[in-house]
Order: structure tokens, then sequence, then C-alpha cells
């Protein structure tokens, strides 16, 4: 039997608050904890370029500038705008990536130990995590092909 739509709009809704605080929660646990966030996996390869610009990363970007999330960001990050201030704002990039693969694979986990069809949640839920995390993902690393570009410009 198909969904009506006040079941799609609850799903939805309910799908986007769980991403959100489960996103919300990894970024202050990891702030907490401060792993090192080293990992090979944070290293932007010279192809991913191509992507971010197939996937509209710019574009996001514009919006989340427009949508005034630069100015919220902006005080979490303390970036003061100098060189020596890129390695802190790279940290800070590392964590955002973190907070959003972490909090992503959490509520995915979530929704579907919830889900009536847990199968079908979880499908369900993976696909909203990529709706949801994709292109915040990809905007950190696409900042951190950036500050890599400053310092190697030295």
């Amino acid at each position: 039997m198909p969904a009506g739509p006040r079941r799609v709009a609850a799903v939805l809704t309910r799908h986007v608050v769980v991403h959100t605080a489960a996103t919300l929660a990894a970024g202050v646990a990891l702030r907490a904890f401060r792993p090192r966030l080293d990992a090979r996996w944070f290293a932007v390869r010279p192809a991913e370029g191509a992507l971010h610009r197939r996937a509209g990363v710019r574009g996001y970007a514009r919006l989340l500038r427009a949508a005034g999330w630069d100015r919220v960001v902006a005080r979490v990050r303390g970036f003061d705008g100098t060189r020596g201030g890129l390695a802190a704002l790279e940290r800070h990039t590392r964590l955002s990536e973190a907070s959003h693969l972490l909090g992503g694979a959490v509520a995915v986990a979530l929704l579907a130990v919830r889900a009536d069809r847990p199968a079908r949640g979880a499908l369900s839920a993976a696909g909203s995590a990529v709706l949801l995390h994709a292109h915040p993902v990809l905007l950190q690393r696409a900042l951190r092909a950036r500050i890599a570009a400053l310092r190697a410009a030295r």
C-alpha cells in the first residue's frame, strides 16, 4: 500500500531530526575527545576537484553563505583569516567531516532499528544520509584542497 503525503512528510521529518541530532552529538563528542583525525582518509586527492565541481560544491557553499550559515560556523571555527590560522581551519574541516560521517552512520543505525521493516528502514535511512551528509562532507574536503593550495603557494 503506497504511503500518503502525511506519512512521507513524517518519515522525512524524523530522518532530518535524527540525522541533525546525531551529527550535533558526534560533533560535541569529537570536540570533547579531540581525536587526532590524521588518517589517510582525510587527505584530499588531486582528482577530487572534478568530483567537487560536478557535485556542485561551490553552489552549495553559496547557498550556505546566503542562508547565513557561514556567520554561525565562523564563531565556532575561530579562523582569523591569516596563514597562521590555516592549521586550525584545516582541523575544523576534519572535525566537521568526521561529525557528518559519524553522525550519519549513527542516524542510519538508529533509524533502521526503529523501523517497522529494518531492511527497508536502513535503505531509507542510508538514502537520507547521502542527501543530508554528502555535500557537507564534500565541502569540507574542497576547503582542505584550497588550504593545501594556499600552503603550497608559500
